[in-house]
């Protein structure tokens, strides 16, 4: 018989009422964890939370004679991870040229993908991937010695994106050139770093359009369709484009006009750099215009058949424009609590420092954080976001002195640090673990209140499609979750109420 798994309570007095929005100083003493690479000039560009929520940034390093791959990975207290490569950070030449890398997943098993833009055997730039295993090492199983490096459209391609999908299969986009305007580029691989044959026409989707289109942003939703956003056009009059694709890589036709649909604050230019699916099926984008003179922050979010949502700040479209500068947004993530969080970099009269600005669900600044939903804004250009376990929010980008930058700020979503001092939910526990079908959350609640539960997956991103909210009533109760849809691997539950939060992990067969 298998024994149901015990979280154990941990309380962290002294962050008990740290405010949402404020940097942690849990991490790395003030709340920013920084990475040297032996002195060499680095831009970080993504970031990603582990199972056991050590936190991967990934970006490049100008390493003579060439830039090369680079990646640090900390512990969650923002210290270097010895683990990983001997000192916490590596460098990898993918090809013969200059190599840069955008975006990073983490597996089911645990083992890191990271993507960019590689040189390729062909004399042109291309799509790039490598994968390691947890302690730094390539992974010689995949592909050519741990990297894969992919020609798109019969041009030079650049990648910005990756996502995996529940089969363990990888897709990666950004674009191509061939002569003419840009046109999407997705690419899809099979588990080993072989191209899929069967997506779209011998692994590889083109959309293109009377200008260029530029895809930076990738992610599948629980049915399988895969979302691609970016922006569309030419530069002064660009326009936000999100694009979504069946399983096979044909266009969805029940989406947009056939599989594309686009939008814009007016004149000028509407650029998308990333994009966040809510559990509703909704899609946000998050990026920058300049339809009032200099660029401001924008999230759109649309509906799950690709119009605008109207019940999002009344037309679909917020604008932010927290300098008198040039704003921009390059990531975004959703909390369980349906909040959204947008990350990116402010112009403060020249120097350019972090954004981080947190809206409500419907589209409004979320006065809890921060000083009227805008966190603090540290030095920097911030690239990457991505959510801990315990609802802290993760930051990752450039310093100001051209160094990996990881910034951690508490939210109210569990990121002060304790699981609850009041204790509104108690002994929680999880079987059977590991589970097949199906898992069984079981917990007493001390006050009637509104419980959600949430699964978040081995990156530390919510998965799509499990999270509820229902009223429970005090005493015992049970939570029934369907993970038959799931992929093998590592998951956390999180369960909140009044303020309170238990995590507890199970394992997936």
């Amino acid at each position: 018989m298998r024994t149901p798994y015990t979280f154990a309570l941990c309380i962290l007095v002294s962050g008990a009422f740290a405010q949402a929005g404020t940097l942690d100083p849990s991490f790395d003493g003030d709340g920013i964890a920084i990475c040297g690479f032996a002195g060499l000039p680095s831009n970080g560009q993504a970031v990603a939370v582990q199972a056991d929520q050590k936190i991967v940034e990934v970006g490049w390093a100008d390493y003579a004679p060439e830039q090369k791959f680079a990646v640090a990975r900390y512990n969650t207290d923002g210290t270097l991870d010895n683990t990983f490569s001997g000192d916490g950070w590596l460098f990898t030449p993918v090809n013969s040229a200059d190599a840069e890398a955008f975006a990073v997943a983490i597996q089911a098993d645990q083992k890191i993908l990271v993507g960019g833009t590689a040189f390729t055997d062909l004399f042109y730039y291309g799509f790039g991937l490598v994968r390691y295993n947890t302690d730094g090492t390539l992974d010689a199983s995949f592909g050519t010695n741990g990297k894969v490096t992919t020609l798109v459209g019969g041009g030079p391609s650049q990648s910005r994106a990756i996502a995996v999908q529940a089969d363990g299969k990888i897709l990666m986009t950004g674009w191509s050139y061939a002569g003419g305007p840009d046109s999407v580029g997705v690419v899809r691989y099979n588990a080993n770093g072989t191209v899929d044959a069967g997506f779209g026409v011998g692994g590889v989707v083109s959309v293109g359009g009377t200008g260029n289109m530029d895809a930076y942003a990738i992610a599948v939703q629980p049915d399988g369709k895969i979302v691609v956003a970016g922006d569309s056009g030419f530069v002064s009059a660009a326009r936000t484009f999100v694009l979504r694709l069946n399983a096979d890589g044909t266009p969805d036709a029940s989406f947009g006009n056939g599989g594309l649909t686009t939008a814009s604050m007016g004149t000028g230019a509407s650029e998308g750099f990333s994009l966040a699916l809510q559990s509703d099926g909704k899609i946000i984008t998050c990026g920058r215009s300049n339809s009032t003179g200099n660029y401001d922050l924008i999230l759109f979010r649309f509906n799950a058949d690709g119009t605008l949502d109207n019940t999002f700040d009344g037309d679909g479209k917020v604008s932010t424009a927290l300098t008198a500068g040039n704003d921009a947004g390059r990531a975004v993530a959703v909390q369980p609590d349906g909040k959204i969080l947008a990350a990116g970099s402010r112009d403060e009269l020249g120097t350019f420092g972090i954004a981080l600005v947190r809206y409500l669900a419907n589209g409004t600044p979320d006065n809890t954080f921060g000083t009227n939903g805008v966190a603090p804004s540290p030095t920097g250009l911030g690239y990457g976001i991505c959510l801990q376990a315990d609802g802290r929010v993760v930051v990752g980008g450039r310093g100001e002195t051209d160094v990996f930058s990881t910034w951690r700020y508490f939210t109210d979503a569990g990121g002060t640090g304790v699981d609850e001092v009041l204790q509104p939910i108690d002994a929680s526990t999880i079987y059977p673990n590991p589970a097949t079908d199906q898992v069984v959350l079981s917990y007493v609640l001390h006050a009637t209140a509104a419980v959600t539960c949430t699964v978040f997956g081995a990156d530390g991103r919510m998965v799509d499609g499990y999270s509820s909210k229902a009223m429970r009533s005090a005493g015992q109760q049970r939570e029934t979750i369907d993970v038959s849809r799931l992929a093998s691997g590592s998951y956390l539950v999180v369960l909140s109420a009044g303020g309170s939060r238990r995590s507890v992990p199970f394992a997936k067969q």
